[in-house]
């Protein structure tokens, strides 16, 4: 299950990308170019790994929110408010492995 949980958050976060890409090209007005590739990061352990996305969400949110808040087109406006409520059912969906392997900070 926790396979499941990790890759449905995997394929999110690959669509908020896409995402964010159309929005910044329809706020500036520039394409931004493609990354070739993201070197992986092995966590100390499973745990660790759990607990670095569980923050790294909520800081997204955080984010997220500082820049929905400057928002004007409803459009984007909707396209943000969508990814900041994917992140939310993120914190909740890490939560669950988080707990069930005893995981603690």
């Amino acid at each position: 299950r926790d396979k499941e949980i990790i890759a449905g958050i995997r394929d999110d976060e690959m669509r908020h990308y896409s995402l964010f890409r159309e929005l910044y090209q329809s706020l500036t007005g520039n394409v931004l170019p493609n990354i070739q590739s993201m070197e992986f990061e092995r966590p100390a352990s499973y745990c660790a790994g759990l607990y670095k996305a569980l923050f790294g969400e909520q800081s997204a949110v955080t984010r997220y929110r500082r820049i929905l808040y400057a928002m004007r087109d409803r459009r984007d406006i909707n396209v943000l408010t969508g990814i900041v409520t994917d992140e939310l059912r993120h914190l909740g969906l890490y939560n669950y492995p988080y707990a069930k392997n005893g995981c603690s900070d």
